[in-house]
């Protein structure tokens, strides 16, 4: 009646070496699944960072758009106190001699806490030219009918934008752009 239970050898339990073995394999699939997160975000700041400045190089050529087509050929400003390490700055030149449709030369340039990058394009201006102290016309609608066509391959974008000179730019200018 009394029975002896005999332990016997490899019928129950892990011996060392495959918990070490499960280990090093667990510890092994931790590390590139750690390594891969750690990319991931490493990857999005990069691509946040970038998304913001393009979004300011954008910003600056809208204003100094907008500040060209109202005869200012030069300004800058700053970003708000949301972004104090960026600035902007613009200057134009009249490239053509035609007085009916004046073409401009503009360079905008927004400097980062750690990069500066520049954007140049043509500004057109199909207006009454010299003689319109706003630089651009209006049409029946109350569009302007200026246009701007990107020659820059610093933005990697040539899409043609049409400017809408509705702003008050006097207000805009050196001033937050994002409401600071």
């Amino acid at each position: 009646m009394n029975q002896c239970h005999r332990w016997r050898k490899g019928t129950e339990g892990f011996t060392l070496l495959e918990v070490m073995a499960a280990l090093a394999i667990v510890g092994t699939a931790l590390f590139v699944l750690l390594n891969a997160h750690h990319s991931a975000l490493k990857m999005h700041a990069f691509t946040h960072d970038e998304v913001d400045f393009r979004q300011f190089v954008e910003t600056a050529v809208a204003m100094a758009e907008v500040e060209v087509l109202a005869g200012n050929y030069g300004d800058g400003g700053d970003f708000g106190t949301r972004f104090p390490d960026y600035s902007w700055s613009f200057n134009a030149a009249q490239v053509g001699e035609d007085e009916l449709v004046l073409l401009y030369g503009v360079n905008v340039t927004v400097i980062g806490p750690d990069e500066e990058r520049s954007l140049s394009f043509s500004l057109y201006d199909t207006g009454l030219g010299a003689e319109n102290n706003e630089g651009a016309s209006k049409d029946a609608s109350g569009n302007s009918n200026s246009s701007r066509s990107n020659t820059s391959r610093d933005s990697g974008d040539a899409r043609d934008r049409n400017s809408s000179n509705n702003r008050n730019s006097s207000n805009n200018r050196n001033t937050g752009f994002f409401g600071e």
